[in-house]
């Protein structure tokens, strides 16, 4: 049986990113990389270990919004989780997408 080939999803030029349980909101553009970036640019410290989606130390709840994976991410995660070290906010149909995190 073979698998799906992956296509990477549409990624945001910028985007509203709120770390909900330290009540950081946060601005992000394409330049500030994946959340995990953006979270450790702003002083939060969220578990991670591998940084290329392969371990799923780094997942967390998706509050809301759509988040987008420019590469293969491997660990298994549910529609409401999110994988920092890989994610990325995703275009939504407002000018300024708004995505909110649990941690």
């Amino acid at each position: 049986q073979a698998s799906e080939a992956f296509i990477p999803s549409a990624v945001a030029t910028e985007a509203l990113v709120t770390f909900a349980n330290s009540g950081l909101e946060q601005a992000w553009t394409e330049q500030d990389g994946t959340l995990l970036e953006l979270a450790e640019a702003h002083g939060l410290s969220p578990d991670f270990a591998c940084r290329s989606g392969q371990c799923g130390a780094c997942k967390v709840p998706l509050l809301s919004g759509k988040v987008s994976y420019q590469s293969e991410c491997v660990f298994p995660i549910t529609d409401n989780e999110v994988l920092l070290c890989c994610a990325k906010p995703a275009p939504d149909d407002s000018a300024l997408p708004t995505v909110s995190l649990g941690v």
